[in-house]
């Protein structure tokens, strides 16, 4: 019976996760000091791994239906949002698009749209 063991892949071997899977292909990109990768070896071959970093997640943008499309509304919430991610020491956030007017707004920050769906996981009760 093979035996499989359950670690957090230190920085200096981030090199070893395979080339052709997602955190092979991302993990350059990765924040070292905040990411953990964690990794299922078999026989000292990586097998499976799940990556785990903080990231803001910036939600519930709104305008008021007679103030869409103001421009000053708009660069208001951009600076704003600017100045709270340097305040909290971020330098980029995740958030998502319900509705058209938020992606075009979205779509004004040269935003890069993620892979896949997104969902949340709770561990424990909520």
């Amino acid at each position: 019976m093979p035996t499989y063991n359950t670690r957090i892949l230190p920085v200096e071997e981030w090199h070893k996760l395979p080339s052709d899977s997602e955190p092979g292909k991302a993990y350059k990109s990765f924040d070292k000091a905040t990411t953990n990768i964690m990794v299922i070896e078999r026989d000292d071959i990586i097998v499976g791994s799940w990556s785990l970093m903080p990231y803001y997640h910036a939600e519930c943008v709104w305008v008021g239906k007679e103030f869409r499309g103001n421009p000053a509304i708009i660069r208001r919430l951009l600076v704003g949002m600017r100045t709270m991610a340097s305040v909290v020491g971020t330098s980029a956030v995740i958030t998502s698009a319900i509705d058209d007017n938020t992606r075009r707004l979205i779509g004004h920050l040269n935003a890069k749209k993620l892979p896949g769906e997104h969902y949340v996981i709770h561990f424990g009760e909520k």
